[in-house]
């Protein structure tokens, strides 16, 4: 977790260069049309059936790749986090990264560029080959962030959401989700402008017309982090209803258990409405056959959430995800940050 952590540290870092940058994404949420326009992935059909593969967790970190930034001028920065503090980086430890940027990225746009950023402060932090390396490239920077210089990727606890003020933007994106004439959505705003915000005042605004709400991610983590920030928002409802939250989990306090997940769903049809986190491969192995179980008035009145959903578009999650968990529920919300285009 301390390698994943400092990743987010250096992506928010990284952030804050805002004369040059325009976004930045992790692994866990790059865009695929951003992976093709940089020159990261070459062939997108190949790249995205080994990200999506079955059984497979939805990454590109297998590729070298810690984070993508989008420059202002159209260019792109691949960005590798190393947070090795006992040895030396080398070249080897680095191969996939440094050829990727000099002989695709580069090639296909001669901005582009890339960065090492590492932790450790000692002065062979580097080894002298890979200094050289760097050097002798010219298209590839490194920097040193400690790992202590940025505060942990969460909310600080006194920083409620529930209490933000939204942005014009975000207050009608909501309006338009409490509008009940639709059953398949599309919410796409760019990274950083408010999405998960946006679909927490949506389901805590109209939860009376809810008995069952599915919310997926990509990743475990990404489930985690969703879940934080979406169930402050149930509490804090003025509508006197009570949420049953159960995390689609083989540990972390959660469940795979299809009758303890079946019976959750029967319940909210008398008892108490049930929002479910998971991630995508857990809600088509276990969340999917549920619901197909469950009562069709539930089912009638159920949202499925699909967070970062242009990770979906590849052929496996497509199907099963799309056309199966979807049409089997009344409402589903696609949440992405990638043109609308790429989902007709």
């Amino acid at each position: 977790m301390a390698a994943l952590a400092y990743e987010h540290h250096v992506i928010e870092y990284h952030r804050t260069k805002k004369d040059r940058v325009q976004s930045v994404w992790h692994w866990s949420n790059v865009p695929h049309d951003a992976l093709v326009d940089s020159g990261w992935w070459v062939d997108l059909e190949t790249h995205r059936k080994r990200r999506l593969g079955p059984g497979e967790i939805n990454c590109c970190s297998e590729y070298g790749l810690d984070g993508l930034a989008l420059n202002k001028d159209g260019s792109y920065t691949g960005i590798q986090a190393k947070n090795w503090k006992k040895c030396a980086l080398t070249p080897t430890k680095l191969g996939t990264f440094i050829s990727a940027i000099n002989n695709r990225m580069v090639p296909k746009d001669s901005r582009n560029d890339g960065i090492l950023y590492y932790a450790n402060g000692k002065a062979n932090a580097l080894s002298p080959e890979l200094r050289k390396d760097l050097y002798s490239s010219k298209t590839i920077s490194a920097e040193h962030v400690p790992s202590c210089k940025l505060a942990p990727v969460t909310i600080p606890s006194d920083k409620d959401e529930t209490l933000f003020e939204l942005h014009p933007y975000q207050i009608d994106a909501v309006a338009n989700l409490n509008d009940s004439c639709w059953t398949r959505g599309l919410l796409t705003m760019p990274p950083g402008t408010g999405k998960t915000l946006v679909v927490s005042h949506h389901v805590a605004h109209v939860m009376q017309q809810y008995a069952l709400v599915v919310m997926l991610a990509p990743t475990r983590v990404l489930v985690e982090q969703l879940k934080s920030r979406v169930v402050p928002f149930l509490s804090n409802t003025t509508h006197g209803v009570s949420w049953s939250v159960k995390k689609v989990d083989s540990d972390n306090d959660g469940t795979r258990n299809l009758h303890d997940i079946k019976s959750l769903f029967d319940n909210a049809k008398t008892s108490n409405p049930a929002i479910i986190f998971a991630t995508y491969k857990s809600g088509v192995d276990v969340v999917l056959e549920a619901i197909l179980g469950t009562d069709e008035d539930v089912r009638a009145q159920s949202l499925l959430v699909v967070d970062e959903a242009h990770n979906t578009l590849g052929p496996e999650y497509k199907e099963s995800i799309h056309e199966g968990l979807g049409r089997a529920m009344g409402r589903t919300l696609l949440v992405t940050e990638i043109h609308p285009a790429c989902f007709l």
